[in-house]
């Protein structure tokens, strides 16, 4: 059996109310998903935060142990060596899940800057930021910015998964995407003048996107029962 899923069936328990991380948590987060003994294809702390986001605000929710093997690349529990450590970045991971949960189901009404969504990432120094952005021979941008490997991560998500095709291709909703899609490559193909460093609206339009996507599925995957219903 999956040891993610035992783990979880352990250690788990939904009544229990975490509080939100705080920065040294984040930071220490960061920290244990950086562990040089994690295997080199398992997401950072800023991807699987994307990937985890993506999984939540989408068509249907994964299962704990299926986001962690896919977050960890690897189906057994993460630094065996060291079952504190262990255990510490598994608790943390899942209450950042948490997090996200809460974060993003608010209505737009009961959000303060306590609570708001935010997407965690990693500063990026100043000597990997290449700005005005440069491409190369394949016309992706070099160098690094921030929240490029969220991106990613909540690309990564969307792209494994066809149940999302109902959002990807809609002509109402389709646009929700965009902020992510700029933000994983930087800056807009169309617009050799744009960048994400340098366009301050686009955060809270990413914000604002992830958000309005969960109200979208929520409508979309009530309409079929309703529709149902009517027809009895």
């Amino acid at each position: 059996m999956n040891e993610f899923f035992l783990w979880n069936l352990r250690h788990n328990k939904p009544w229990d109310v975490q509080p939100r991380l705080n920065d040294a948590e984040h930071d220490e987060l960061f920290e244990l998903m950086a562990d040089p003994s994690l295997p080199d294809d398992a997401m950072s702390a800023e991807m699987a935060d994307g990937y985890m986001t993506a999984c939540l605000v989408g068509p249907m929710r994964l299962a704990v142990h299926q986001w962690m093997e896919t977050i960890f690349a690897q189906p057994t529990l993460p630094l065996p060596h060291d079952s504190q450590r262990q255990q510490r970045l598994l608790h943390l991971l899942l209450r950042r899940y948490a997090d996200i949960d809460a974060s993003t189901s608010l209505d737009a009404d009961q959000t303060t800057t306590d609570n708001i969504f935010m997407p965690l990432s990693a500063q990026v120094a100043d000597e990997d930021r290449i700005t005005p952005c440069r491409l190369d021979e394949q016309r992706e941008r070099i160098g690094f910015w921030n929240l490029k490997d969220w991106a990613e991560g909540f690309r990564r998500a969307v792209a494994d998964d066809e149940a999302w095709d109902p959002l990807v291709t809609s002509p109402d909703a389709g646009h929700l995407l965009s902020p992510l899609v700029l933000y994983e490559m930087g800056h807009n193909p169309d617009r050799p003048d744009f960048q994400v460093d340098d366009n301050p609206d686009l955060f809270p339009w990413l914000i604002v996107s992830v958000c309005a996507m969960r109200n979208w599925w929520r409508t979309y995957n009530r309409a079929p029962a309703v529709a149902a219903a009517h027809a009895v």
